[in-house]
């Protein structure tokens, strides 16, 4: 018994590394030899950013919408949103599915990115961003003649650089 423990004392522990580094880099070298790799880590890296590209056009416009723009029924809309904010995801998750399949968006793009696209957690996030841009900056901005969506970016990224 306490040979054996002594001839594991003795191995050293550098070599024990590089026999774990070896072994891990060969399950990669396999796992990235296989052709259909490629093709996943591609749909990956589009989905990816076509999720976040989408989610983030929608979150930032409606959340700035709620923050700054006034329309009928923005106070109900936005407590609304997050009353349903509460409700687990795991309960939409059937309902979401057999509505995709009854539109046919079943195994497409198109119903992997329509159910991520929204998100009330970031419409909220950027609705308490965007009460923190100062109404007075973006007033003198439409006063120079810019649009809603052009005050919009330098206001917010003049704010956000104030912050850090």
């Amino acid at each position: 018994m306490t040979t054996r423990r002594a001839a594991w004392v003795m191995v050293s522990p550098a070599l024990v590394a590089v026999a774990l580094f070896f072994a891990t880099l060969h399950s990669y070298r396999e796992l990235f030899g296989h052709r259909e790799m490629a093709r996943h880590f591609g749909n990956s890296l589009l989905l990816a950013s076509a999720t976040t590209l989408l989610s983030l056009g929608f979150n930032v416009t409606a959340g700035y919408a709620f923050a700054k723009l006034p329309f009928a029924g923005r106070d109900a809309v936005f407590k609304l949103l997050l009353g349903i904010m509460l409700i687990p995801a795991q309960v939409a998750m059937i309902p979401l599915f057999l509505m995709l399949k009854q539109l046919g968006l079943v195994n497409s793009y198109v119903g992997v990115l329509l159910p991520s696209v929204a998100s009330i957690f970031g419409i909220f996030l950027v609705r308490q961003y965007a009460l923190t841009v100062p109404d007075a900056m973006l007033e003198a901005a439409r006063l120079e003649g810019a649009s809603e969506f052009a005050s919009t970016g330098p206001s917010c990224r003049r704010s956000f650089d104030r912050s850090w």
